[in-house]
């Protein structure tokens, strides 16, 4: 008796906790965090024919703007849906610095809130980064990150593959791999790592 009342309360957890999953996953719990996310996540995006993009704090002038097109430097990566709530989100790919003979840039992710502002969920030097495979409803899918860096002892560029996990509490894609070391790009941490096609290990 006391086994299949510990199986009915584990069961009741697993539903409560997949139901406020799916609720702050949702376009309408997506639209709640957006209201309490801080006002440095948060941020219009306009997005030009050329491909050149804006990325703005709300109200905020393009000619202040650090990430905008009067500047020439950020622009539209692609436009995925992150976490399969019918609305495009957007991965943003900035060019204002130089990285030396390593092949990364600044990539950005941001998902869409119900009220056409965007929250940032990601924040990388990489060379590239996609969802790995379609999210399921109202989850976020994980990302596949790419980066090509130069090493000098070989004397050639090595490209590296990593997976980006959701933090939900974080409302974050967390490091590459789930590793804080590798969020700095190209260290020797990295360098060390064997070139490969395989990326962390899923779930």
């Amino acid at each position: 008796m006391m086994l299949k009342k510990i199986i009915v309360m584990a069961a009741v957890a697993s539903a409560v906790a997949l139901a406020e999953a799916r609720s702050l996953h949702s376009r309408e719990g997506i639209q709640q965090f957006c209201e309490k996310a801080a006002d440095e996540r948060i941020f219009d995006i306009s997005f030009r024919d050329d491909g050149a993009v804006s990325v703005c704090f709300p109200g905020e002038d393009d000619v202040d703007c650090f990430y905008s097109y009067t500047q020439g430097k950020t622009y539209l990566h692609s436009r995925p849906d992150l976490n399969n709530d019918g609305l495009p989100d957007v991965i943003v790919k900035d060019f204002r610095s130089a990285y030396g003979l390593h092949e990364v840039i600044h990539l950005m992710a941001f998902v869409q809130c119900k009220d056409m502002t965007f929250l940032q969920v990601a924040d990388e030097m990489l060379t590239d980064l996609k969802p790995i495979r379609r999210a399921k409803p109202q989850q976020f899918s994980d990302l596949r990150a790419s980066r090509a860096c130069y090493d000098e002892k070989l004397e050639r560029v090595r490209t590296r593959f990593f997976r980006l996990r959701f933090d939900r509490k974080a409302f974050f894609y967390g490091p590459p791999d789930g590793d804080p070391e590798l969020s700095q790009y190209c260290t020797d941490k990295e360098l060390s790592l064997p070139s490969s096609a395989l990326i962390g290990p899923a779930h």
